[in-house]
């Protein structure tokens, strides 16, 4: 939750710096130029993308960023990860399924090559889902 706190102050920051250079309260420096100019182009600002690259343009990367810090918020307050959750919210969603792996293969003691995964894909109009997968 700590990297998503960071990249958080880093983009109010710069948008708040952004919006004095704008006013002229600040001088704009090459830095808030350049975010200026791509958000004005609806693209992405280069310093936001150190959280995870995109090829969407700003309003769509804008809707996945709020989704995603959603989920880790929610996942982060609750006891347990929840049983389905959006896989492309992971930065690296095969590194997240290996520990998850290791940390099974460790608390069942079992050999991690004994373990699978099964998934299953939803679309956006299965929203109601509201059972675990089986065997959960």
């Amino acid at each position: 939750m700590l990297l998503n706190n960071i990249f958080l102050a880093v983009i109010k920051s710069s948008l708040e710096d952004l919006k004095k250079a704008i006013l002229g309260l600040v001088v704009m420096s090459g830095d808030l130029e350049e975010a200026f100019t791509y958000i004005y182009e609806t693209r992405v600002p280069p310093i936001w993308e150190n959280a995870y690259s995109s090829l969407k343009p700003l309003a769509a990367w804008t809707r996945d960023m709020v989704t995603r810090v959603e989920q880790f918020a929610k996942w982060a307050e609750s006891a347990r990860p929840p049983h389905i959750f959006w896989m492309s919210a992971f930065t690296f969603p095969t590194g997240f399924l290996t520990a998850v792996l290791q940390f099974s293969a460790r608390q069942n003691a079992v050999p991690v090559d004994s373990l699978s995964w099964e998934f299953t894909v939803f679309t956006v109009d299965d929203n109601n889902i509201v059972n675990a997968p089986q065997g959960l």
